[in-house]
């Protein structure tokens, strides 16, 4: 039996059963009052393009893209937030190339909230394992609540 208060953080993810498999990657999305997470892509590491500046990385880049790209700057003003990078998510046995880059560790620093999931694999299918929830450089232990939604296809 657990004492005191339990914090739970509901994630909201985009999956479908016919998705066999999710590519490691960055997850982009919305973080609305406290630990609601909703997220809106999974961007594979390999989709997001070479930095023009060798002083960047891709996660600046893609952070940057998010920023300035106006379809996604209209959508920050329906859906009444900013659309931001909100962690990674990486293959439970994987090399953990994501995490453990020094470039994306200086640029988890400097956000407000960071998310690691990690996918596991069991004999009944996959799995979602919250590692890592960090806000304002504060790391918190929290029951995970992954909502999962149908993707609809392409913007």
């Amino acid at each position: 039996m657990l004492k005191g208060e339990v914090n739970i953080a509901n994630i909201f993810l985009p999956f479908s059963p016919s998705d066999h498999e999710i590519a490691d990657g960055f997850l982009v999305g919305f973080n609305y009052e406290g630990f609601l997470f909703v997220i809106v892509a999974v961007v594979p590491l390999g989709s997001i393009p070479q930095p023009a500046d060798p002083q960047k990385t891709q996660v600046e880049v893609l952070d940057d893209l998010i920023r300035n790209e106006p379809q996604l700057t209209a959508m920050n003003t329906y859906c009444a937030g900013e659309l931001i990078v909100l962690g990674v998510i990486e293959q439970a046995k994987g090399k953990q190339a994501l995490q453990i880059e020094a470039q994306n560790v200086q640029f988890k620093v400097n956000q407000n909230i960071w998310l690691k999931i990690e996918i596991g694999r069991s004999e009944t299918g996959q799995f979602f394992h919250l590692k890592d929830l960090i806000v304002c450089e504060y790391q918190y232990k929290v029951l995970p609540h992954f909502i999962m939604y149908p993707r609809l296809g392409t913007a």
